[in-house]
């Protein structure tokens, strides 16, 4: 699910930590080793623009899906936005219909999902 950090998927709340990690190696380690090899900094400002490149285009594309989520699916827990309809599939209808299945059984039930399940059933208490 970390490698999944794509804008349809809900691993994508996970992608502000490689960037992080990325920008702390690309500004506090890359420099200094760069130094040492007598690197041209021609190349270290192309590398920041690449950079600032790849942040500005994931939030258009993600900005576009996120105004997709027009399906408000309310639970014991909270509410979650989802894409209702993708591809002609209404995710926010099955996804309602799942935590209403799940909030039935007793709490101390065992539930075995996959990870891509595991926030449905936190949701249905």
């Amino acid at each position: 699910m970390i490698l999944r950090t794509w804008s349809l998927h809900y691993g994508f709340v996970l992608l502000p930590v490689p960037l992080a990690t990325f920008a702390v190696f690309w500004f506090s380690e890359l420099p200094g080793w760069l130094r040492q090899r007598r690197f041209n900094p021609v190349f270290a400002a192309a590398g920041t623009g690449l950079f600032c490149a790849l942040i500005a285009g994931h939030y258009r594309i993600s900005k576009r899906f996120y105004d997709l989520h027009t399906a408000v699916l309310d639970t014991p827990r909270g509410h979650l936005l989802l894409i209702d309809n993708l591809n002609g599939v209404n995710y926010g209808t099955y996804y309602a219909e799942t935590v209403q299945f799940l909030s039935r059984f007793p709490k101390e039930t065992r539930v075995l999902v996959i990870p891509d399940g595991v926030g449905l059933t936190f949701l249905a208490e």
